[in-house]
């Protein structure tokens, strides 16, 4: 079981670290491997249609993905930043459709995670990034978050630059997005038994051929103009009978709400 950071790999029961090194990511359980997330079957598109989604880096290399909630606020997965002691060593980029492409940027001032979060099976894992100056500009614009219970078949729109393919961990540099409808709860349990243990800050969603992948973490699952989810972790990607893995908004909203009064 892996998360979906920026092409890191990491052994079950190890620390993920989220983006640290190329070369090493994860969390969780001793019989499986998480991945980490990125866009698989999607489609090329441009940052005009996603201006809530964001571009996080560290010390210059891209490691996750976030959206825009407010001028001076990200929301990401708690994996992306959870050994990051120095915000400043975190950069946003918003208004960019390609990795690399000047867009509007900041330094992260603060860094705001649940004192809940789980490594072991990824529970809680959501944050929240306080920028030092106001996210504004050209196809930038913030999102609301999702405040409905989440049912099966409901659709998400997940964007993001994460890899194309298992087997090529390499970020896409163009932003891409796929449509996934919301997997029961209690057919996702079933499927990730002996794997993790979902809890009730997850949800999860799949179609074939179509799933989040390395370098897709933090960004952002939307349904009806509202962030509804965050891409958390996977069982490798896009593989059959294993959905991709979100944090659910709603359940965190009580928490995401008090990074925003930071």
């Amino acid at each position: 079981m892996f998360s979906k950071s920026s092409a890191y790999f990491i052994l079950v029961a190890l620390v993920i670290h989220s983006a640290l090194d190329p070369g090493v990511m994860g969390a969780a359980s001793n019989k499986a491997k998480k991945k980490a997330a990125r866009i698989v079957g999607g489609n090329a598109n441009f940052v005009r249609n996603f201006p809530y989604i964001a571009q996080l880096y560290r010390n210059g290399n891209f490691i996750c993905a976030g959206t825009v909630i407010s001028q001076r606020h990200i929301l990401t997965a708690a994996h992306c930043v959870m050994n990051d002691n120095v915000p400043s060593a975190l950069t946003v980029v918003a208004g960019a459709g390609r990795l690399g492409d000047a867009g509007t940027s900041s330094r992260v001032s603060k860094i705001i995670r649940p004192r809940n979060f789980s490594l072991q099976n990824m529970e809680n894992d959501a944050a929240v990034l306080r920028t030092a100056r106001p996210l504004v500009g050209r196809n930038i614009r913030r999102i609301r978050l999702c405040n409905a219970d989440l049912r099966q078949g409901m659709v998400m729109r997940v964007s993001g630059w994460g890899a194309r393919s298992e087997n090529r961990p390499a970020p896409s540099r163009r932003l891409r997005v796929i449509k996934v409808p919301v997997v029961a709860r209690a057919t996702c349990s079933s499927q990730y038994n002996g794997v993790t243990t979902l809890t009730n800050t997850m949800f999860c969603a799949a179609k074939r051929g179509k799933d989040s992948c390395f370098g897709d973490s933090g960004g952002p699952a939307v349904r009806n103009g509202r962030v509804c989810g965050i891409v958390s972790f996977g069982n490798g990607c896009a593989r059959t009978n294993y959905p991709g893995v979100y944090t659910d908004v709603t359940r965190m909203r009580s928490f995401i709400n008090q990074g925003l009064a930071q």
